[in-house]
């Protein structure tokens, strides 16, 4: 068991379904578990002092994929009796980075941290952190009708691959995670989201919906969406989950200008599509400056959930 784990507030906000007030003890239960679990078996590790502490991992995946150590930062702690606390997570953070840099001349460090956790985030900028995105994180519970007309749309098939690929190149978010860090570029952003789709299409996502109107076209736009019921764990984590939640997520979206109007067609689609299943609540998350997007969610009877920060700090260049 780690030293110190996140009160109940805290370590709820940390989840992806911090918005769902009747589940907070659940959820911070759930985080406090994962993290035990992940320091006791080496995936998860930690730096501290002075009564600080920061937990982070390295993401096998990404490491592979990008060719250069990926580090996710994943929270931290202090004592609550420090008379300067921002100052000893400052302390603790700049000895984590220290002995990332002897040990690699380019990184990738990151972290998605809520909103409500102002005094890590002083520290982290402190630390050279920079901001690159500011994430919102929309959700539509299963009650109520769902007034909106079905759509024509489809599952994407492997033959709509090279074309979704495509898509999600030419119809790139400049405000997202990858496009908006000076530290990829544009071509290696829209390599990253052109695999993800490809891997969505491939069964890393659960269903990806298309456009599929009498027109002939080629879709032109992409939903894809992630399904779980119970005792699936809605969070990802490999274990008995005890949330008891069904739940879909819209983790990807790409709409071309072929295509323009049909963000809040397929979102109605999908929404329906989830709902149809049974699912207790669906979300997805979007940037704070993509108006146009969370006009559509308002429209569908979605409603804002969460907030929070995605900060990086790198070294060297990526290849």
């Amino acid at each position: 068991m780690p030293e110190r784990l996140l009160p109940t507030d805290r370590a709820a906000s940390h989840t992806m379904l911090s918005f769902t007030r009747d589940h907070q003890d659940a959820l911070a239960a759930h985080f406090n578990a994962s993290l035990s679990s992940g320091l006791a078996g080496s995936d998860i590790s930690q730096t501290g002092v002075s009564g600080a502490r920061w937990y982070w991992r390295v993401l096998q995946w990404d490491t592979a994929y990008f060719g250069l150590p990926f580090i996710r930062i994943e929270c931290c702690t202090w004592d609550g009796a420090a008379t300067e606390p921002t100052r000893v997570l400052v302390e603790a953070l700049q000895g984590l980075l220290e002995d990332i840099a002897r040990s690699h001349d380019r990184v990738y460090v990151f972290t998605d941290i809520p909103a409500e956790d102002t005094l890590p985030i002083a520290a982290l900028g402190r630390c050279g952190f920079r901001l690159v995105e500011t994430r919102l994180t929309y959700y539509r519970t299963g009650e109520g009708a769902f007034a909106a007309p079905p759509q024509p749309v489809r599952p994407a098939t492997l033959d709509d691959i090279p074309h979704l690929r495509d898509v999600a190149m030419r119809a790139r978010n400049p405000f997202d995670r990858y496009h908006a860090d000076e530290f990829f570029g544009q071509a290696v952003a829209d390599r990253y989201i052109a695999t993800y789709v490809e891997e969505a299409v491939r069964g890393l996502a659960d269903v990806v919906l298309v456009p599929d109107p009498d027109d002939g076209a080629p879709p032109g736009a992409f939903f894809a969406l992630d399904l779980t019921e119970p005792p699936e764990c809605p969070l990802g984590e490999a274990h008995e989950c005890q949330l008891g939640i069904a739940t879909a997520r819209i983790p990807l979206v790409a709409v071309a200008p072929e295509r323009r109007g049909w963000h809040i067609r397929l979102l109605t689609a999908a929404t329906r599509s989830a709902l149809d299943r049974g699912v207790d609540l669906v979300y997805m998350t979007t940037q704070a400056t993509n108006r146009a997007v969370i006009r559509n969610c308002e429209r569908t009877g979605y409603h804002l959930g969460r907030t929070s920060h995605v900060l990086t700090w790198t070294r060297g260049t990526i290849k």
